[in-house]
Formats: structure tokens, C-alpha cells, sequence
């Protein structure tokens, strides 16, 4: 491979031979960086924008603007990468864009609440760090008050959107280019290795993320408390200043490593709108099934991602969000802090079962593999409508991360098989299409479901066991995906075929 680099390379080349695991470490490097980002996002976005004065029944209509940008924004930078003739290669270009528009993403969201206050936003409310009690399983016996209304800090609310729009906008540019540089450079016998290794560097990313996310950073640096950021926004601060060189150091280190082989450049390109729209035309028939179950367990993932650390700090821990009450906002924070924790453990669970689940997927194929994981999501999910403390609450998150890390490992290697070497970067983005309608669906549909009386009463669990229900109707559609995963007659003839031992680390 590195010996040819300086030539150009025919669209269809696929290296035949093994690369070393190292070199695999460093190509998938730049996903940990991303997902450092991402966990910050899910652990501390939504509890924030009810500081910001956002009511919590429309906390989840803030997250709409990321699916949107990821429904257009993946597939479309897909296509451009895999045609991208840049004698930097196709992927890297993007990866080096995504990175400049995180960082700048990462600024806004973190200072938006001050300049907000620059720009004539009230105060921030005072958030009190030392609660008067803690936690107990009686807490969890109804869903805690409501909370009262705060005033909205409406510049906060524009700078703090416009930074989350870059965000998902950039983390999507990057994240199907990365996952492509697996199909372009490794084996095909190591493509499952290579999406195992994505979800180790999502595992250490996510427990860096939700780790941060759980230190009480307002108490550590005091100075970053100002009169238009509290407690709580200083805690976010910090985290995203640190979020900025976590994805900086990996994105580096993979554009060094991810030595890529110019291609040769065509005289006419197709219009990369029509390119998506045709690829989600004439999926093949496992293409089809798999974006099927995969919107079905992503629906169940994002009832969980928008109020999994809420629940903790609601239904667990019996605060609320800007109370009145200082102490059930400050017993809120801890609750939030604590599901940051039980987020942490997850990933810790995930990051050890990644190269568990390439060897369990050869030995029992994909779709078991897969049927069995959305089985225990769902009920996963069931089990937090049932009374429970902290230490119970942490062990659940934590049991989350079995079918986190199967979803990560196996939809993505059966499309990176189905791909071939020419149509990695917009089969992942239409694969991604599957993950961000599901968000959308999600998002929009919150405000009207939380205004089912039951619902109300019952508060997060009900968003959990809908999501429960979802990813069960995923399971038994998943029982459709052809046995070996491939429809031999439909597949593109640089498809690659599964194979039948577990590949070894080279």
C-alpha cells in the first residue's frame, strides 16, 4: 500500500492485503475525539437548556436541528468523499473541515450563555452545590414536581443553537468519512475488526465525554463563574474546552496514519443530491432490511439519549430543573451528575465488549447477534419504570452498554461488506439517514406525546418503554435480513463476502 501512494489508484482498487492493527488503531482514532463531543452533548445539552429558561416538554425540539443536518449533511459529504480526487485523498479533506467547525461550534456553545448576558439576557439563576439530603428509593416514587417557569435568555438560547447546529453539522461531515476509511484501507477480513475498533474509540470517547460531564468542574475552577454563567454553565464550559483538544489530538493523529491513495479523477460527476436519493432507490434487499432495523433501534436509543441523566435527576434523585426550591435544584444536578456516572460506566462495558462481538457475530451471525441485543434494550428500558436508587440506576446505564456496543459493531460492518470499496462513504450515509429520522421522529414528537395525561404523570419512563416497544418491533423485523446477510444476486460486484474465521490481528 505505502509504497504505491504516489500514484493514482483506479475507482474500484480495494487492497487485498491485511493492514497492521496499529495503523487500524490510528485510522479509527478520530471517532473517539468526535464521540467525546457527543457525549457531552447527551448528558449535559438537555438539562442545560431548562436552565437556559427552555421548558421541558420542547427540551427535545432543540435536538431536532441535528438530525436535520445529519439527514443532508452525511450522505451529501459521502458522496463528495468518495468522489473526492484531492491529493490528500478523499476522506482526510473532510475530516480536517468537520475538525474547524467543531472547534468553533464547541466556542459558541460554551461561552453562549455570557454572551447572552452581554447582549442584555437577564442573570443567571444562582445554582446552590451543597443539597440538604440525598437520595433514596422512596424518591422514586413519583416522578418529582414539575418545574417552575424561568426567565428565558433568549440570546443565550440563538448562540447556543447556532453553535449545536455547526456541531451536528461538522460531527456528521466527519463521521462517514472516518467510518469509510475502514472499507478503503483494511482487508476485507478486517472489517469487522475495524468497525470493533470504532466502537473501542466510541467506548474510551464516551467515557471521557460523560466523565467529564460528571466532574464538578464550578467547584474545581471557580473562576469560570460569571454573572451570566452559573454552576451549571461552568461545568459545560469546562467540558467543552476540554471536549476541543480531545477531538483535535485524534483527528490529527488519523489524517498522519490514514496514508490514502489519490484516485483518478472522471470527467463528469453525478449531481450529489440525485447519487443519495438513487442509493436509497436501489438499496439492495439486506440494505433495505438492515436501515429498517436500524431506524426501529434508534428510535429506542433517542427515547433514552434525551432524558436518560433528566431521569436520574427527576426520578431518582426528586429534583427539578430551576425549581424555586434551591435545594431540589441542587438534589437535580447531583441526579444529573450521578446519570453522567452510570453513562460512564456504560461506556466502560461497551469498550470491553467491542472485540467481544466481532468473534460472537462469526460464530452466530449478525442477525442473532443483533435480534438478541435490541431484545435486551427493550427491556433495558422497561426496567427503569420500576422504583430504584442511585446505586441500582448506575448498574442499569451501565448494563446498557451490551446492546450499545452491538449496535455500533454489527449493522455498520454488514454495510461496509455490502458497500465494497467503491460506495463505503454514501452507504454510510444513507445508513445514517436511518439514525437521524429516527431523532427527528423522536424530537418532534416529545411535545405532543407528553401531553397524553398517563404520560404526564408518569413522566421519562414513558419515553423509555415507547422506546422499549420500538426497538422490539426492530427484533422481530430484524428476523428478515437474509441469513448470510448478502442477496448475492443484488450485491455490486466489488462487494465482499464474509469471512468464515474470525480474522486475526496482524
Amino acid at each position: 500500500m505505502e509504497e504505491a501512494e504516489e500514484t493514482l489508484l483506479p475507482r474500484e482498487h480495494k487492497p487485498l492485503e491485511p493492514i497492521s492493527v496499529l495503523r487500524l488503531v490510528g485510522v479509527t482514532a478520530v471517532l473517539g475525539g468526535v464521540q467525546f463531543g457527543w457525549a457531552l452533548q447527551l448528558s449535559l445539552l438537555t438539562p442545560y437548556v431548562q436552565d437556559l429558561g427552555i421548558k421541558h416538554e420542547n427540551a427535545s425540539l432543540i435536538w431536532l436541528c441535528g438530525p436535520i443536518a445529519g439527514l443532508l449533511v452525511q450522505p451529501i459529504a459521502g458522496w463528495y468523499s468518495d468522489n473526492c480526487t484531492s491529493r490528500f485523498g478523499r476522506r482526510r479533506p473532510f475530516i480536517v473541515t468537520g475538525l474547524v467547525l467543531v472547534v468553533v461550534a464547541m466556542l459558541l456553545i460554551s461561552n453562549a450563555s455570557d454572551i447572552g448576558h452581554q447582549l442584555g439576557d437577564p442573570a443567571a439563576p444562582a445554582v446552590s452545590t451543597k443539597c440538604n439530603s440525598s437520595p433514596s428509593p422512596t424518591d422514586t416514587t413519583s416522578p418529582g414536581p414539575t418545574p417552575q417557569p424561568v426567565a428565558p435568555r433568549p440570546w443565550a438560547i440563538a448562540f447556543f443553537v447556532v453553535g449545536f447546529w455547526i456541531l451536528d453539522i461538522s460531527n456528521n461531515m466527519m463521521q462517514g468519512p472516518c467510518r469509510a476509511l475502514v472499507g478503503d484501507l483494511a482487508s476485507p477480513s478486517q472489517h469487522y475488526i475495524g468497525m470493533a475498533l470504532i466502537t473501542a474509540w466510541i467506548g474510551v470517547g464516551n467515557a471521557a465525554g460523560y466523565g467529564a460531564g460528571w466532574v464538578d468542574w464550578s467547584g474545581l475552577l471557580p473562576m469560570m463563574i460569571t454573572d451570566g454563567c452559573n454552576a451549571n454553565c461552568a461545568n459545560l464550559r469546562a467540558a467543552f474546552v476540554l471536549a476541543m483538544f480531545a477531538v483535535t489530538i485524534p483527528s490529527i493523529v488519523t489524517c498522519c496514519i490514514a496514508k490514502e491513495v489519490p484516485i483518478q479523477k472522471q470527467d463528469k460527476g453525478e449531481n450529489p443530491f440525485k447519487a443519495v436519493l438513487k442509493a436509497c432507490r436501489t438499496m439492495e434487499r439486506p440494505m433495505r432490511w438492515i436501515c429498517t432495523v436500524m431506524f426501529c433501534n434508534w428510535v429506542g436509543l433517542y427515547c433514552f439519549f434525551l432524558f436518560n441523566t433528566d431521569w436520574f435527576g427527576r426520578n431518582i434523585y426528586g429534583g427539578a430543573p430551576s425549581d424555586p426550591d434551591p435545594n431540589k435544584t441542587c438534589l437535580y444536578n447531583e441526579g444529573v451528575r450521578m446519570g453522567s456516572l452510570g453513562l460512564l460506566v456504560q461506556s466502560v462495558v461497551s469498550l470491553i465488549l467491542c472485540l467481544v462481538v466481532p468473534p460472537v457475530v462469526t460464530k452466530f451471525g449478525p442477525k442473532r447477534v443483533w435480534v438478541l441485543g435490541l431484545i435486551l434494550f427493550a427491556l433495558m428500558l422497561f426496567a427503569t419504570a420500576i422504583p430504584q436508587g442511585a446505586i441500582a440506576g448506575v448498574v442499569l446505564f451501565g448494563s446498557l452498554g451490551i446492546p450499545w456496543s452491538i449496535t455500533l459493531v454489527v449493522p455498520f460492518g454488514m454495510v461496509t461488506r455490502i458497500a465494497g470499496t467503491s460506495r463505503g462513504g454514501i452507504l454510510m450515509g444513507v445508513l445514517n439517514i436511518f439514525v437521524v429520522l429516527p431523532q427527528i421522529a423522536v424530537s418532534a414528537g416529545n411535545p405532543l406525546f407528553e401531553m397524553i395525561p398517563f404520560v404526564k404523570t408518569m413522566g421519562d419512563p414513558a419515553s423509555f418503554i415507547a422506546g422499549g416497544v420500538c426497538a422490539l418491533v426492530g427484533a422481530a423485523i430484524c428476523l428478515k435480513i437474509p441469513e448470510d446477510n448478502v442477496d448475492t444476486d443484488h450485491l455490486p460486484s466489488d462487494a465482499q463476502e464474509l469471512p468464515t474465521d474470525f480474522p486475526t490481528f496482524h
